[in-house]
């Protein structure tokens, strides 16, 4: 049997071998399969003839003992008193009978014998396993293939180490966390509202690949004027500017630097850039972060105010136990908190490098408290379906409430209600405190949306769940115009008629998932040569357009209007039921409309 592999260098396998190592798997895993099955059929082969065995032997004994009496009987008519001649015919049948007697005994014996040797045989198969020893030698030489490929990896990977780089270097790795920036686009996994705080949770309860800056002594730009220092963690890209890197993933993040270069020239070039070629920040990616510290640092600074309060900072983390450093001209100083000031204050001497090796340790309790706080309020940009049928469903209250625009003043409803006002983008104001007639109001992702009355003039008022912003306009501006295409869910559907009331929202709504359903039903019979893929865009596509209906009818139903609630319902019936539809509202949006998620939303994430 091969020796086990160390831990280490399988570890290596399933990342940077997991094409040969899958396929070797599967090799392993068919033979495998084939010997066990081979082995349950002779196990029942064996049992078979284990017992005709049996059989066999008992037949043999009896006929034994049958030939034992006849013998006796012969011996007890030949020394009769009576003469030979009276008992000639008994003597004849009795020797006739033994002849035959001694024929089955031959001939048992022989099956006997046979079924004896067909038992070894299948008992050597069994006790065969060259097949299994084969394949543990073909994961021998597997892994004594991939034995160099390991040693160059120690090599690389102690080349590539933040505290080996530091020494070698006499760099800091910082990783910037502004509070007034996130990075757009695909940049990054978090929406643009996250504060700083959540980021910083993130980073220490995920622990994600992320991009970092090296700073020394000197004049070094940074991204960001706080973050935290790094005490571990290994670069696996680099380079002498920002590399635009794109989250791809918890642990991933996708770069365009130089395909050819090795990662330590990558290295070696992103510290010792040339200033007047690359005068920005250098980029080096870094996975598996340990965190030193927080850092502060007060240089100058000619771009967006990218520092709180030390005050915030202070109130913020004295309850982790984390260190504050101030990092001044790529110098670290450790400090200590001044109550009265609310500002940190640096020692005079530097700190000694060495003293940045040790890690900051969350503990699992900590991280835990975190990670569910971080979910609550899920700051993570998430591309799940449900997402898109939860903004479907908010889509359609809006929707339902922009056709009957013309219809508010005299059909509302409203009740009288008190909340507060921002500046309209017109710059109209409703003053504080005013009296309002609230028409609705409903939740959807990040956002609350309340239509009212004001001096007989219809509004909306957004307020932003996470910012706590609020912006107010006149409810004119949101009208529906007349358009054959809705975007729904992300996804911009077209109709063969113009939505300009009710009647032809419902109708051509009913057309199109009827059409999207004989599709899919007719796809269903040609599942491999359409694809998985598509048939699933098609469900997506219905449940997205049913989501929007049931938003539609709750509004409807909210302004008493029963025939086009009902007819709403009834078409997305088609799709799924309402039961299905307020679990996943439920379960996916808090009254305050913010998403909330679990760790299985959160791309490359694994417990």
């Amino acid at each position: 049997m091969s020796e086990e592999p160390p831990k280490d260098l399988r570890d290596f396998t399933r990342k940077h071998a997991s094409e040969a190592r899958s396929s070797l798997a599967a090799e392993m895993q068919e033979t495998r399969k084939e010997y066990f099955s081979h082995q349950q059929q002779t196990s029942e082969s064996l049992d078979r003839l284990y017992k005709e065995a049996e059989a066999k032997q008992r037949e043999s004994l009896g006929v034994i003992e049958e030939i034992e009496a006849i013998e006796e009987e012969l011996l007890n008519t030949r020394t009769s008193k009576y003469s030979e001649f009276i008992h000639y015919f008994k003597l004849k049948s009795l020797q006739d009978r033994l002849k035959t007697k001694e024929h089955d005994r031959g001939q048992t014996e022989e099956d006997y014998s046979t079924l004896q040797s067909s038992i070894s045989e299948l008992e050597n198969l069994r006790q065969e396993n060259s097949s299994l020893d084969q394949a543990r030698e073909k994961l021998g030489d597997f892994y004594k293939d991939q034995n160099e490929t390991w040693n160059l990896y120690q090599e690389e990977r102690k080349a590539t180490d933040i505290t080996e780089i530091r020494k070698k270097y006499g760099v800091t790795f910082i990783h910037a966390i502004r509070p007034d920036v996130t990075p757009g686009m695909d940049n990054s996994l978090l929406n643009t509202w996250a504060s700083w705080k959540q980021k910083l949770d993130v980073l220490l309860t995920l622990e994600p690949t992320i991009s970092t800056s090296t700073v020394k002594e000197g004049a070094d730009n940074m991204w960001g004027r706080m973050g935290v220092i790094l005490s571990g963690g290994r670069v696996v890209d680099a380079s002498p500017s920002d590399l635009g890197t794109v989250a791809k993933g918890v642990k991933t993040r996708m770069t365009h630097s130089e395909r050819f270069a090795t990662i330590t020239d990558k290295i070696e070039s992103s510290i010792n850039r040339n200033r007047d070629n690359h005068p920005g920040y250098n980029e080096l990616v870094v996975e598996d972060p340990q965190v030193a510290g927080f850092y502060i640092s007060p240089d100058k600074y000619s771009g967006l105010p990218d520092l709180v309060s030390d005050e915030e900072i202070h109130d913020s983390l004295k309850d982790s136990g984390m260190k504050i450093f101030h990092l001044r001209n790529g110098k670290v100083h450790a400090t200590h908190y001044d109550k009265d000031k609310k500002v940190f204050i640096p020692d005079e001497e530097n700190l000694d490098p060495e003293a940045l090796e040790e890690g900051y340790v969350t503990s699992r309790e900590v991280k835990k408290l975190a990670l569910e706080e971080l979910m609550a309020d899920a700051p993570f940009k998430i591309s799940s379906p449900e997402v898109r049928y939860v903004d479907s469903s908010s889509q359609g209250k809006e929707f339902y409430l922009n056709l009957q625009i013309p219809q508010f003043l005299p059909n509302a409803a409203p009740k009288e209600s008190e909340f507060e006002f921002t500046e309209f983008n017109q710059g109209y104001q409703i003053p504080k405190g005013s009296k309002i007639q609230l028409l609705t109001e409903f939740a959807s992702v990040g956002q609350v949306h309340k239509y009212f009355l004001f001096e007989g003039a219809a509004y909306i008022q957004t307020v932003d769940t996470h910012k706590g912003k609020s912006k107010t306009e006149p409810i004119g501006n949101k009208a529906t115009e007349a358009s054959s295409h809705i975007f729904i869910g992300l996804t911009s559907y077209d109709f063969e008629k113009q939505i300009i009331d009710t009647e032809t929202y419902l109708s051509s709504m009913e057309q199109k998932i009827n059409s999207i359903l004989e599709r899919s039903d007719e796809d269903n019979e040609f599942r491999e040569e359409i694809g998985r893929k598509l048939l699933e865009g098609r469900i997506q596509d219905v449940h997205n357009l049913a989501f929007h209906l049931y938003g539609f009818a709750e509004e409807a139903e909210k302004f008493n209007d029963l025939e086009s609630a009902k007819r709403a319902r009834s078409i997305a019936e088609k799709v799924m039921g309402h039961s299905e539809y307020k679990e996943t509202i439920i379960r996916r949006v808090d009254d305050k409309g913010r998403l909330k998620i679990t760790t299985a939303d959160i791309p490359g994430y694994q417990e």
